[in-house]
């Protein structure tokens, strides 16, 4: 055991770098994505797309243009519609659209619409009920089915101080029910410094059992960052948790005290009483992109002999391309156990236009601010503090995730809140000063 530790202070010392949080408004131009899945053969199949996107003179989403498709947004008071066409036959028919119906607190309702042989027709709609902090606390799906409105889906979660409580979620099963039937419910616990502490999520057949279920531990060091989590998995004959593995984070600062470097170290435990160690080695990117890694590194340790043998690697590539143009690679590479060969297993490429103002006397230059949203990165459900200086102005962020789809759009003030996604990836927001884009940053939302 104690050659698994010495091997990552090692790998500590070696790799740490800088990380800063500055922050320079982007605006997403157009993505390539590829995945490639390798056969036991060796043969791989590849799989690729790709997106462009242009947007209004205000920085809203004008149009995003795919392989087989396009999606053309429009804005109107509260309402905003989104329509796709399909790509088929050498030509573009009408598919979809969408409306969200939204007030001062987000989305309130939206209506789904298909068109079949020419015809606009009901497909889905949904309600979402919030809080005062613009937070859902009831979603409610319905179907159109055989000329009728019919629930699909529930979600219900409870807030306290901002933080989610508890989320129960109910799915319908038309082939064995025809009412709705809890199938998820998640439960946490915070101290009193809003970080996480506990959670659970139980997953549920259709008569009420439990088919899966899940207990994550969360301690911290002195300084606040998470140190050890503890996870357990339902075991269904004993109808009770049984540990399954433990991660241990350690962390090296560089000399302005970010993180440059943070090492995760996974202890997975067996039925059959073997375990696996993991180590996850993440660097910070450089400068403005800080918010994702330049590098990690997954490694499997033996703890017979403390030997190493890498299985994945990862890489995120920055390049600033002149003409406020930005490019960004990012690269995943697994090490196949059995063909004992590495391969590629993802790539996407992004291209970013730098939003510049209108003009100099409107808005300051926005490259000198820092980062607004702290801390990043940050927890599914959490409220992130909200650094800006004080102003009058109507200022609003508005929350991106990795496709450029909107999400939420929430009132920015100083010293308040915004709160994280429920769903763990990178999302970019962007603060907007009197309908002016000002400032943009990414931001990392974990488990």
């Amino acid at each position: 055991m104690k050659s698994i530790y010495t091997l990552l202070l090692m790998l500590a010392l070696q790799w740490s770098v800088v990380a800063q949080n500055e922050f320079v408004p982007l605006q997403l131009d157009s993505t390539y994505r590829l995945s490639i899945f390798l056969l036991s053969s060796g043969d791989s199949i590849p799989s690729e797309s790709w997106n462009g996107y242009s947007y209004y003179p205000d920085g809203r989403r004008e149009e995003s243009r795919g392989r087989y498709n396009r999606t053309r947004y429009s804005y109107s008071g509260d309402t905003t519609l989104v329509e796709t066409d399909a790509y088929e036959n050498d030509m573009y028919r009408p598919f979809r659209r969408y409306y969200e119906y939204r007030n001062e607190l987000g989305i309130y309702a939206a209506l789904e619409e298909r068109q079949q042989d020419g015809v606009w027709q009901n497909f889905s709609r949904g309600f979402f009920h919030k809080n005062e902090a613009g937070q859902d606390t009831l979603i409610v799906v319905e179907d159109w089915v055989l000329d009728n409105w019919q629930a699909s889906f529930r979600q219900e979660s409870t807030f306290s101080e901002r933080n989610l409580q508890n989320r129960r979620t109910f799915n319908r099963d038309d082939l064995i029910l025809e009412d709705l039937y809890l199938e998820q419910e998640n439960n946490y616990e915070y101290n009193t410094q809003n970080q996480r502490i506990l959670e659970s999520l139980f997953y549920y057949d259709v008569f009420g059992a439990v088919s899966y279920g899940y207990e994550g531990i969360y301690r911290y060091n002195a300084t606040g960052r998470l140190d050890t989590l503890i996870e357990s998995n339902y075991d269904t004959d004993i109808e009770d948790f049984d540990v399954s593995g433990i991660s241990l984070f350690q962390y090296v600062d560089d000399q302005l005290g970010e993180d440059s470097l943070t090492v995760r170290t996974d202890f997975s435990f067996s039925s059959s009483g073997e375990i696996e160690v993991s180590v996850n080695s993440r660097f910070a990117g450089p400068g403005i992109y800080s918010g994702l890694p330049d590098s990690s590194f997954v490694d499997i340790v033996s703890l017979e002999d403390a030997s190493v043998m890498r299985i994945e690697e990862n890489y995120n590539t920055y390049y600033e391309l002149g003409n406020n143009k930005i490019y960004l690679k990012q690269e995943r590479f697994e090490y196949d156990t059995d063909l004992e060969l590495w391969y590629r297993r993802s790539l996407q490429e992004e291209w970013y236009s730098i939003v510049m103002p209108s003009s100099a006397d409107e808005v300051e230059a926005p490259t000198a601010q820092p980062a607004f949203v702290f801390p990043n990165p940050c927890r599914v459900g959490e409220a992130a503090s909200v650094r800006i200086a004080e102003s009058d102005t109507k200022r609003e962020i508005v929350t991106f995730d990795l496709n450029g789809r909107m999400l939420t759009t929430a009132p920015a003030q100083s010293g308040g809140t915004w709160v994280a996604p429920n769903t763990p990836g990178l999302y970019t927001l962007l603060l907007v000063t009197e309908g002016t884009p000002t400032a943009v940053m990414k931001v990392v939302v974990g488990e």
